[in-house]
């Protein structure tokens, strides 16, 4: 073993741990009452350290959310549903108590925020693509309305009093999304 190799596990070690503890907190205490001081204990490491990887506490959700979000933004891009978006959505619905403290909580316009600015990007570059003319609204609106409803149907059907699979789900925000976005860039 190379001694380039250790740093980089050592920072990926540090980095899992930081999102570990942050994970568990969350769950416990919920966002409001989560602290960069609570994460470092938790996550046993130095302060410095916690910010050699991370700003904030904003910035450790949006690591942890990154995986999730993806996919939602790239139903405007993509030609029909792909698994990953199945598979977040299912993901989602069997994680609900968690999605909930996160979509319903004082986490929200965090999570929402992020995932207009995963949307933004995705707009730009379908308006560079397609050498289109100007959009209907400015591309951050359509990505703010886009994510914020995303987020909606996704909260509304955590229910599951509704009979909705997340199969159907999944559907439901590839139509919905793909469509409006599509309407909103033409």
């Amino acid at each position: 073993m190379s001694s380039s190799t250790k740093p980089g596990r050592r920072v990926e070690r540090t980095r899992q741990d930081v999102i570990a503890a942050f994970r568990a907190l969350l769950f416990e205490r919920g966002y409001a009452r989560l602290s960069v001081r609570g994460i470092i204990e938790r996550a046993n490491v130095g302060r410095s350290t916690f910010y050699e990887h991370f700003q904030n506490k904003e910035d450790v959700l949006r690591e942890t959310l990154a995986f999730l979000l993806a996919p939602l933004a790239d139903t405007i891009t993509a030609n029909r549903p792909s698994a990953d978006l199945e598979f977040v959505v299912r993901h989602m619905w069997e994680s609900r108590a968690m999605t909930g403290m996160i979509l319903l909580g004082p986490s929200r316009r965090v999570v929402q925020r992020f995932l207009a600015e995963l949307f933004e990007a995705r707009i730009a570059e379908l308006c560079v693509r397609r050498r289109s003319a100007t959009p209907l609204l400015p591309p951050r609106l359509i990505a703010a309305y886009l994510a914020e409803a995303q987020l909606c149907l996704i909260t509304m059907s955590l229910g599951g009093n509704d009979g909705c699979t997340p199969e159907a789900v999944a559907r439901a925000l590839f139509v919905t999304t793909n469509a409006g976005a599509k309407a909103l860039l033409a």
